[in-house]
């Protein structure tokens, strides 16, 4: 190609030094793909949201951005192993925390089923399997969820790269589970 595009400067020293492009073709851009998250408001309040959700709106709450099949099989009972870790923590600020679940778009259904729904304080969202980004209320919903979650938790996502630039602390693990 006449020009390689890429993100930051880390790439570019990975394109020259994995992939022999020549550094006179190699651009770096930014990335493009996140620039509407800077500056972006919430329409809704901070009640409102945790009112949609099901979560009490007294308690800070932590968000948990779900994956695709690829990245994490077995994630609703990896969730179950971790809500029942959260709930039993000795800091009692996290073990009261409310826990939003954001299923993948493709793995609503699956976590519909969560064996730990019904437990107060934990909520997944959305609920509906047909929900998708072209839904009016999706992307709100989404930014919403990043925007007043006071962590964002999560395997590998791009959610994690979105919750960032708003300033959320991000935090995975490596587990045997998933």
């Amino acid at each position: 190609p006449g020009r390689v595009f890429v993100w930051n400067h880390a790439q570019r020293l990975e394109a020259e030094t994995y992939h022999g492009v020549d550094p006179s073709r190699i651009v770096v851009t930014g990335a493009q793909i996140f620039d509407h998250w800077f500056g972006r408001r919430p329409l809704r309040t901070r009640e409102a949201f945790c009112a949609r959700v099901g979560l009490d709106p007294a308690r800070a709450f932590l968000l948990y951005l779900g994956s695709s099949t690829q990245i994490a099989p077995d994630e609703v009972g990896f969730a179950t192993s971790w809500v029942r870790l959260v709930r039993t923590a000795a800091d009692p600020m996290l073990a009261g925390a409310g826990l939003l679940f954001r299923p993948h778009p493709g793995r609503v259904t699956e976590w519909s089923s969560l064996a730990m729904a019904g437990i107060p304080g934990v909520a997944v969202w959305p609920k509906r399997a047909d929900t998708t980004a072209f839904d009016a209320d999706f992307n709100d919903d989404y930014f919403e969820s990043m925007y007043y979650a006071a962590a964002v938790v999560g395997v590998n996502t791009s959610g994690m790269i979105e919750s960032a630039i708003l300033g959320k602390p991000v935090m995975t693990w490596r587990t045997a589970e998933i």
